[in-house]
């Protein structure tokens, strides 16, 4: 029976097995492997269990594109948690409206340029602020929570659809399986970037 990818936390897990040393990220002065996203993935993952996260929590995440932002959104993917990116130049009040709509548990930043800002920002809505970094990371067996709750999935067929705003998405490679069906929603029943979910099921 052919196996199907409905999470691409999941599909991460069968790529890496296949090319580990082949590059999933590249910035103009470093380029990293599948290896090292999934080894970050599978840190991080353990990082959100132990803030308390579970399958339909949401977490956001002030982006600016550094490694580690890329590895937590497969972390969240791969636990069926819901993440939010935005943009941590945009003012204070448009932030704090986002985390009021999506009702973050955590938010999490890889800059600590706007750690001051954006700790203040989780205090007034009720979150915990966490800085992405690598001496940060709680160190993991090949046993982990997070790969025992893979095998779950794989085990009980369990579909987990992930919502995440529009601008969360993240872009892989060629090759991967797209989504057959997206459908978008908002709070208010309109097209939102900030309140916007998106909601993909993979093909069967």
């Amino acid at each position: 029976m052919p196996d199907h990818h409905y999470n691409l936390g999941l599909l991460l897990r069968d790529v890496v097995a296949a090319h580990a040393g082949q590059p999933a990220l590249r910035f103009a002065e470093h380029t990293y492997s599948y290896a090292d996203l999934s080894g970050w993935a599978e840190r991080l993952g353990a990082l959100l269990l132990a803030g308390g996260c579970r399958q339909g929590d949401v977490i956001a995440i002030g982006h600016t594109k550094q490694p580690l932002s890329y590895a937590l959104m497969l972390a969240a993917l791969r636990l069926g948690v819901a993440y939010v990116n935005f943009d941590v130049s945009s003012p204070s009040a448009r932030t704090s409206a986002i985390l009021q709509v999506c009702g973050a548990r955590l938010l999490f930043f890889d800059d600590q340029a706007h750690a001051a800002e954006l700790e203040s920002l989780a205090a007034a809505n009720a979150c915990r602020a966490l800085r992405l970094g690598a001496d940060a990371l709680p160190e993991v067996s090949r046993t982990s929570d997070l790969s025992s709750n893979d095998a779950r999935r794989r085990s009980t067929g369990r579909r987990s659809p992930t919502s995440c705003s529009r601008q969360a998405r993240p872009a892989f490679p060629r090759g991967w399986p797209s989504p057959t069906r997206t459908s978008f929603t908002s709070s208010s029943g309109a097209a939102s970037d900030s309140t916007s979910r998106v909601t993909t099921t993979s093909r069967t």
